[in-house]
């Protein structure tokens, strides 16, 4: 988290990390911010490719709280085929997970 403090080159995806683990413990809220942080972070640094990583990632939480949202789906599928990109990595999240509280 250190290069969040200094705002480093690696915050987007350290924030992207963060937002899937939150995810995956079922705090969805906290993750919809650390993606979110993640997107921001990105733009700030024109790394597209790290954006639509994190767009990618709100949109599947956004499906697993039941929002989902067909312009954030568009919106880093579009990055993807304009950089070219043929598969993504896939962040294991349930696909029911139980939102919990932030305390745990």
């Amino acid at each position: 988290v250190r290069s969040e403090t200094l705002g480093g080159p690696a915050t987007p995806q350290l924030q992207r990390v963060r937002g899937y683990a939150l995810a995956q413990l079922g705090r969805l809220p906290e993750a919809h911010e650390a993606l979110e942080a993640s997107v921001a972070g990105a733009r700030d640094r024109e790394a597209e490719y790290e954006g639509a990583l994190a767009l990618q990632g709100l949109a599947r939480i956004g499906a697993i709280g039941g929002s989902s949202d067909a312009e954030l789906e568009a919106r880093y599928r579009a990055i993807f085929e304009r950089l070219g990109v043929v598969a993504a990595p896939v962040i294991p999240i349930a696909e029911t997970v139980e939102p919990s509280s932030p305390g745990g």
